[in-house]
């Protein structure tokens, strides 16, 4: 199963290459971190306690899954496996785990795999996010409630604040310029002061991070250039949003 720099079957869209490994063992390993050089610190080797289930084993049997969603909102579930002889992860034959997905709303795992997707759905914001090209999700506000930032055609920013409930208040403009950006990206804590960060990327392979500040009404620092080693077109199939 070919890699990638997206968020993974583990749920950590942190931009770090993440090896699954059976949950019993609990561990997972994880490998230095994608931003050489510039002030974002190098994530080195270490051992992070894993939890069973994983944080997107969605029925529920120890192992990460992958979710594919055709255009006729069909999502497939591929139940994964990890090889320790070989150290080579594989997936299943895909199961149908929904049909008539909608787009734009909050869908609930179960964690039961004859059934695990809740029917039950729940608008998770006001109407009229057709205007977004991209979007990232984390703490931005510094409440404790999972927040959403996008960007819409004319590059502007804008911050809906998460109450908390699974819902989302009306957006607050917070940015602008943001056009030149294929996608934006939570990268979590990346310079280690508790505070979630964003990135910007271009289509070209250019990055730009955004310093946390957790004040709502400011919610990010001036851009800052981040190197990529030159690598083309290294975030538009990974990170769209």
């Amino acid at each position: 199963m070919p890699t990638s720099s997206g968020a993974d079957a583990l749920g950590e869209p942190t931009g770090d290459r993440v090896r699954p490994v059976p949950a019993r063992s609990g561990v997972r390993r994880r490998s230095a971190g994608l931003f050489p050089g510039g002030d974002l610190p190098h994530v080195q080797h270490r051992r992070v306690p894993a939890v069973s289930p994983n944080a997107h084993d969605f029925n529920g049997n120890g192992t990460p899954d992958l979710l594919q969603i055709d255009r006729a909102g069909k999502v497939h579930r591929y139940d994964t496996s990890y090889d320790a002889a070989t150290g080579k992860v594989s997936a299943k034959a895909p199961v149908v785990a929904a049909t008539n997905w909608p787009q734009g709303q909050r869908i609930t795992g179960t964690g039961n795999d004859a059934a695990p997707f809740a029917p039950a759905r729940k608008q998770a914001g006001p109407s009229g996010w057709g205007v977004y090209w991209s979007f990232a999700l984390g703490d931005f506000a510094g409440d404790k409630a999972a927040d959403i930032v996008a960007v819409d055609s004319r590059g502007d920013l804008w911050l809906h604040q998460g109450k908390g409930d699974g819902t989302f208040a009306n957006r607050t403009k917070v940015g602008r310029g943001r056009h030149v950006y294929e996608s934006v990206l939570n990268v979590g804590d990346a310079d280690r002061d508790g505070k979630a960060d964003l990135m910007g990327f271009t289509r070209n392979g250019t990055a730009a991070f955004y310093k946390g500040t957790h004040d709502a009404a400011k919610p990010f620092g001036a851009a800052r250039p981040v190197p990529l080693n030159a690598i083309s077109d290294p975030w538009v199939d990974g990170f769209y949003f």
